[in-house]
């Protein structure tokens, strides 16, 4: 069963590809969102991470940034959590994921492991 589980999830994932590549970004949200409802909210795995950046990614693509912030700043919370329990290294976005959100949004070719993989600035 957890075979076709994983199935389920990466179909919806090519067809919200699929979706993306023609510019039909309604219904690639609506496939992310039937992906990520299939995992388990507990599960603070790379593809529930990666599946929550393509989400904010579609509603950003749609001109939806206020949908899209706080699914960015979901998936920078649950990457330092994931982060911290795979590694064992805290991590400085943990504290910071609005700050990270806006710089993610701006240089939108960097990834959420790579905004949660920088060490936190301190002023002073």
């Amino acid at each position: 069963m957890a075979g076709e589980h994983d199935k389920a999830i990466e179909y919806y994932r090519r067809a919200a590809q699929r979706a993306i590549d023609r510019y039909a970004y309604e219904e690639a949200i609506h496939h992310l969102r039937t992906a990520l409802d299939l995992l388990e909210v507990r599960e603070q795995t790379e593809l529930r991470l990666t599946l929550l950046e393509e989400l904010a990614d579609a509603h950003n693509l749609l001109g939806q940034g206020v949908q899209a912030i706080p699914l960015y700043q979901e998936a920078l919370s649950s990457g330092a959590l994931w982060l911290a329990q795979t590694n064992g290294a805290p991590c400085a976005c943990s504290a910071r994921p609005v700050e990270l959100t806006l710089r993610y949004l701006h240089s939108p070719t960097a990834s959420v492991f790579e905004a949660c993989a920088e060490p936190a600035s301190r002023p002073g």
